[in-house]
């Protein structure tokens, strides 16, 4: 199974979303 690609998949656009929010705030 590819159990971690696809959970890694689904996460990475809300892990860029934090860091973007977190590059906006400071």
């Amino acid at each position: 199974r590819c159990l971690k690609r696809y959970i890694v998949r689904e996460l990475y656009p809300l892990i860029l979303a934090d860091l973007s929010d977190a590059a906006a705030i400071t």
